[in-house]
């Protein structure tokens, strides 16, 4: 069955589903979303002929059965029409069965947040309507349907007086208690505030201002001039290389047992030595195989190109056990090739086989040793006949050897290759200079490749390539204008082919000594008065001080000398002019010195005859008090004729008695006296301080007076004055407090206030009155002096007196933080103290009285806000449908019972303690003290104590 309405706003047609929804009070307009109350009983949208269902302003038209008898059950809702519904209690949910003749349209689920104060039930659903569940005791509500046929419900929770109205009363009770501690503090401020004497305390706060700098008479100064630039020098080029070595020098000796035995036998060394050495009387013999084909051994003793075998032990028979033989070439005379070194073992001499042995070979600077054993295998060469005392072999002695000697080692004698540069290398930051090379190729040739090897940080290039056919090069190198100074050893290494040579040179890093100097290109200056000339230097490798002076025709003209640290760019060398000196131009230079250097720097001096002027200077503002009296300090100015200067004050002088003023000739400073009378204006105004002088010269200045109000510039900074401010604050925090904690006592059932908790909350509420209003009555002071806004210091005082009001009220309000506590009494000190400063401009009576209402309602009001905005878990206790009270839960337990003064809740009849509930880590727990039972317990838990009824509650976000 379904309800066609037309809503009278928007006049749109739609349609609401009404059988089996007997619920339904109201319809949602689609277009507008206007609700519009059904006017139809509930039995009327039921049940019956809708022959005209009539909703409060709609026509609705439709057909139901009419014999369908469904009771009315609306969760203890009344509807429009007046029927009268019920939900029965307990979770039992209400289905469609027993409805006859209603077909279900839509399930809805009923899900409930019975959080006090809040709107937390919705009813909503799709399909055809099943069951509402989930409902105990539910309070009165409104259904309404929308044209999507979804259900919805708001039903109301909480509905005790106080937990919809307590942080109002809170409020109320605040303001209240503020004021009474107002009306004792009038009285008290009237006491004990001292009158202030005329022209005394009056002006305590009223600082004489500074006295301003002297006003400009001077010619502007010329603009600085550019940053010279340093000479840039390069550095002394170095000295040429030595012709390159190709010699070594002296070659490693031999290891000790050779070098013994080679001595003992006389033998001889050079570029090339080959070395044998054995330890029993056998003969081996030392053959050598030369680049240049020719086989030196016993057999052939000496080449061509210089070699010999010189030592030659054992050959005659057992000569030693000790023996050696020794082949080489003196120095510059070994042929360039590949050599080859064998042993042969040629003759037994009674000693045991095998026979070991070791030779060393000297080549190519280095020396290297190899070890081996020969075996007496008879594998001499055949012999066909003797010439001039040599046998003749039948066998070519080179292939011989190669087929039946020891092979030792090759080596390779290359053609020596040397390079040489110059040993030292001076070179400036930001600068080049040349190293120059020279190359020895030892009868080779082809190209030489150099380059620059080691810590080249901030140096570029080094690279450098000498083609066949030259043997010298220049290699540049180049240092960075940042490079740090200092001396660095690099090498050169030098590549020919597959062959390298290296040289060593130190390079030299250093800050030639530079000075520049440059000078604005002209200055003016008056007869009789000076003027600075701008410099700007810049040095390098200058350590001492730089001295700088003027030069040129100096008559009539005074300069100041200048000393100058060298890392100082810019300096002013004042010049003056005497009153003598011819006016006129002259060219002038500035000099400077330093370490034997010398910069100057021209410029064009203009001597000028001055024009007469005065000129004033005085403090942008100042300050006077109502019936008090300030002096104002002036600074006199004279260019170009000596004399006194008169000045006095115009512009609007209404309640001030000023004074007129001449400051003598030889006197540049003076003082305005000024005084205010008490019916002086309060407030600022702008004035004129007008400068005469001889010939009708003037000057005229302004300045901002402000008037103080005589209470406003009182002896803010006595300290009987912070004191008494304090014990006024103390008067407000006291009572604030005190009806405050009798409200909540009275919340509770307990008796308003007890001696214990008076003590406390007199305590506290003086200690913070006087700490906040003493201390905002310091920052007033203060800020007053600084010309800052002197009232923020009003603002900070009661913000932290509502904090530390909060901090004492959280001791009396079961489980209420204490720094959210804190945090919502500073807001409320706060709006407090914003209320006291806007009303204050009517009159400080009147300021003090609204001030400490909104004081007070402020912070009570915020305090239980705090304490309703993050409750988690609370009781809510009932006596009645009229009576109730709301009790948060945390970790302080909470006391019910019948001690008015020890209970946290008073229930007349009960046990002085009955019960305690408290809440950890998300659990609810009650104590029954009677039978000494802890039970765990959640939310919607009831328990009755005589005529109370107890229950359990938690937010939607803690369920």
């Amino acid at each position: 069955m379904s309800v066609n309405l037309s809503c009278p706003s928007c006049g749109r047609q739609f349609s609401v589903p009404s059988g089996g929804v007997p619920m339904i009070q109201a319809a949602k307009c689609p277009g507008c979303g206007k609700v519009i109350t059904l006017s139809a009983g509930l039995g009327g949208l039921m049940g019956g002929a809708f022959g005209s269902v009539s909703p409060s302003g709609v026509s609705g038209s439709g057909s139901a059965n009419p014999s369908a008898d469904v009771p009315n059950r609306l969760f203890g809702v009344t509807p429009p029409g007046g029927a009268q519904g019920s939900l029965p209690s307990g979770s039992a949910p209400i289905t469609s069965g027993g409805m006859a003749g209603v077909t279900p349209v839509r399930p809805a689920t009923a899900t409930s947040s019975p959080v006090a104060g809040e709107w937390g039930t919705s009813v909503s659903g799709v399909g055809g309507l099943s069951s509402i569940s989930g409902f105990s005791a539910a309070p009165a509500g409104t259904l309404v349907a929308t044209d999507s046929g979804a259900i919805e419900a708001q039903i109301p929770q909480g509905n005790d007086w106080w937990s919809s109205r307590k942080v109002w009363v809170f409020g109320v009770l605040g303001a209240l208690g503020c004021l009474a501690g107002w009306l004792v503090g009038e009285e008290f401020l009237a006491l004990a505030m001292p009158t202030p004497k005329e022209g005394t305390a009056q002006v305590a706060l009223v600082s004489k201002p500074e006295l301003p700098e002297a006003p400009r008479l001077e010619l502007a100064k010329p603009a600085p001039p550019p940053l010279p630039s340093l000479r840039v020098d390069e550095a002394v080029k170095p000295p040429p290389p030595g012709v390159p070595v190709l010699q070594a020098g002296k070659p490693p000796p031999p290891p000790p047992e050779f070098e013994k035995r080679l001595a003992e036998a006389g033998a001889k060394t050079g570029d090339v030595q080959i070395s044998l050495i054995w330890n029993n009387y056998n003969d081996l013999d030392l053959h050598c195989l030369a680049p240049d084909g020719e086989h030196i051994w016993f057999n052939a003793r000496r080449s061509a190109s210089g070699g010999e075998l010189d030592v030659d032990r054992n050959a005659g028979g057992r000569e030693t056990n000790r023996p050696v033989e020794n082949i080489y070439w003196p120095p510059g005379k070994a042929p360039y090739g590949k050599y080859q070194v064998y042993v042969h073992y040629w003759a037994n001499h009674g000693d045991p086989d095998p026979t070991p042995f070791e030779v060393n070979i000297l080549a190519n600077e280095e020396r290297r040793s190899f070890k081996g054993v020969a075996r007496n295998e008879g594998r001499r060469p055949r012999a066909i006949g003797e010439l001039g005392g040599k046998p003749i072999f039948a066998e070519n002695s080179r292939d011989w050897i190669q087929q039946t000697g020891i092979f030792v080692h090759e080596f390779e004698v290359s053609p020596r290759f040397a390079i040489s540069v110059s040993p030292q290398l001076i070179i400036y930051p930001g600068t080049s200079n040349q190293l120059r090379v020279r190359v020895e190729r030892g009868g080779r040739t082809g190209a030489v490749r150099c380059q620059v090897e080691g810590d080249l940080s901030g140096l570029e290039g080094g690279s450098l390539g000498i083609p066949a056919g030259q043997d010298e090069g220049v290699l540049e190198i180049r240092a960075a204008s940042n490079v740090a100074a200092g001396r660095r050893t690099l090498t050169v290494r030098a590549q020919l082919g597959e062959t390298s040579a290296r040289a060593n040179f130190e390079i030299i890093i250093e800050i030639p000594k530079n000075l520049a100097l440059a000078a604005s290109p002209y200055l003016e200056v008056f007869r009789g008065q000076a003027n600075e000339l701008p410099l700007r230097l810049a040095c390098s490798g200058i350590k001492g001080p730089i001295s700088v002076g003027l030069e040129g025709d100096l008559s009539g003209i005074t300069a100041s000398h200048l000393v100058l640290d060298p890392k100082q760019e810019t300096a002013n060398l004042k010049i003056g002019v005497t009153p003598e000196a011819r006016a006129g131009e002259r060219k002038l230079a500035v000099v400077a010195q330093a370490e034997g250097l010398l910069a100057r720097a021209e410029f064009q001096l203009y001597i000028k005859d001055p024009t007469r002027l005065v000129r004033i200077a005085v403090p942008e503002k100042m300050q006077i008090a109502q019936g008090g009296e300030n002096t104002l300090p002036v600074r006199v100015g004279r260019r170009g004729f000596t004399g006194s200067v008169r000045l006095r004050l115009e512009g609007d002088t209404e309640g001030l008695a000023p004074t007129n003023l001449e400051v003598p000739a030889e006197k540049d400073e003076g003082e305005f006296k000024l005084s205010a009378t008490k019916e002086a204006q309060p407030g600022q105004r702008r004035l004129r301080i007008i400068a005469e002088g001889p010939g009708g010269l003037r000057d005229e200045q302004g300045i901002t007076l402000e008037v103080v109000a005589a209470s406003a510039a009182a002896a803010e900074w006595s300290w009987w004055t912070v004191v008494v401010v304090g014990l006024w604050t103390s008067l407000l925090a006291v009572g604030l407090s005190v009806l405050l904690v009798a409200g909540q006592n009275w919340y509770l059932g307990r008796s308003l206030l007890q001696a214990q908790e008076i003590g406390v909350l007199a305590a506290g509420s003086l200690a913070a009155g006087l700490v906040s209003g003493g201390l905002g009555q310091i920052l007033y002071g203060v800020l007053f002096t600084a010309g800052i806004v002197p009232k923020i210091g009003f603002l900070l005082g009661w913000s932290l007196l509502g904090g530390l009001l909060g901090r004492v009220l959280a001791g009396f309000i079961p489980n209420l933080n204490a720094w959210r506590a804190s945090a919502a009494g500073a807001v409320g000190g706060f709006v407090g103290s914003v209320a006291f400063l806007a009303v204050s401009l009517a009159g400080d009576t009147a300021g003090r009285f609204v001030g400490a209402a909104i004081l007070g309602f402020a912070i009570g009001l915020m305090v239980a806000l705090i304490e309703l905005a993050y409750r988690r878990y609370w009781l809510e206790l009932r006596w009645g449908p009229r009576k109730s009270c709301i009790v948060n839960l945390g970790s302080q337990p909470v006391v019910i019972g019948g001690d008015s003064k020890r209970a946290t809740v008073y229930v007349p009849g009960a046990p002085a303690k009955a019960l305690q509930f408290w809440e950890k880590d998300g659990q609810v727990y009650c104590l029954d003290v009677l039978k000494e039972e802890t039970t765990p317990v959640s939310p919607g838990y009831r328990r009755r104590l005589r005529d109370c009824e107890i229950i359990v509650h938690c937010s939607s976000a803690s369920a």
